[in-house]
């Protein structure tokens, strides 16, 4: 499809609504298309109402641009901007997203590029279809402009990683550590034989008193004055 064949399209419409009514670009595609108005619809062609306004039951398709056996493009273009306040929204027969979520086969506008919101936020987005090379749910990655739960293409909230592919977020934790352990899983008891168990006692500079002797137990002999009569003071 050689892209380009009508030359571009651009609208200014202010505050009103911009709608097509006819197949767009079918089978000459258009190169740039710049709309700005206060909302623009495509896909039906629908005078006064929009398809969403009209029971399901009573919708008949052969008011859409859109063939529920056979679905294919309505809207053909090379680079599409669109500025809103209101809707923007390219529409298709009442269940029909349902065989487009079961096949990730997305059906609608057929363009390069799909930019909105450069100098009006619109309320809310609505489209589906087919941008640069795939027409499945993740090409709602591709549509540039402001980000928000009202603004979708082909299911799914544009921009969103998780939503446009079933990809999770992954949830980074950091984990602080309030409570060291203690370096040494050792006592009182076991540090003092640890110091002075094999003759290391000048290398760590522990005094005679603070080790025990490998050969025996040391003496514990009182403090005796000169002359006590003190039974344990005479003995040896």
């Amino acid at each position: 499809m050689e892209r380009g064949g009508l030359g571009g399209l651009t609208i200014k419409a202010g505050s009103g609504e911009v709608r097509f009514r006819d197949f767009v670009g079918a089978q000459n595609p258009l190169s740039e298309v710049d709309i700005n108005a206060g909302a623009i619809f495509a896909g039906f062609t629908f005078a006064e109402d929009t398809p969403d306004l009209i029971f399901p039951g009573v919708t008949d398709d052969n008011r859409f641009f859109f063939n529920r056996a056979a679905p294919d493009d309505f809207f053909f273009a090379d680079d599409v901007l669109v500025n809103s306040t209101g809707r923007i929204e390219f529409q298709t027969p009442f269940g029909t997203v349902d065989e487009f979520i079961l096949n990730d086969k997305y059906f609608g506008v057929n363009v390069t590029s799909f930019t909105f919101g450069n100098d009006l936020k619109p309320a809310t987005i609505q489209a589906f279809g087919f941008i640069g090379t795939d027409r499945t749910r993740a090409i709602g990655l591709l549509p540039i402009g402001p980000r928000g739960s009202n603004f979708q293409f082909n299911d799914c909230v544009i921009g969103d990683v998780a939503d446009c592919t079933n990809i999770p977020i992954p949830n980074v934790i950091n984990n602080v550590l309030i409570a060291a352990p203690p370096l040494l899983g050792i006592d009182a008891e076991d540090l003092l034989e640890l110091f002075g168990s094999f003759g290391n006692e000048e290398l760590w500079g522990v005094p005679q008193s603070y080790y025990s002797d490998l050969g025996g137990e040391q003496e514990n002999k009182p403090d005796c004055p000169e002359g006590s009569d003190d039974p344990a003071c005479n003995e040896g």
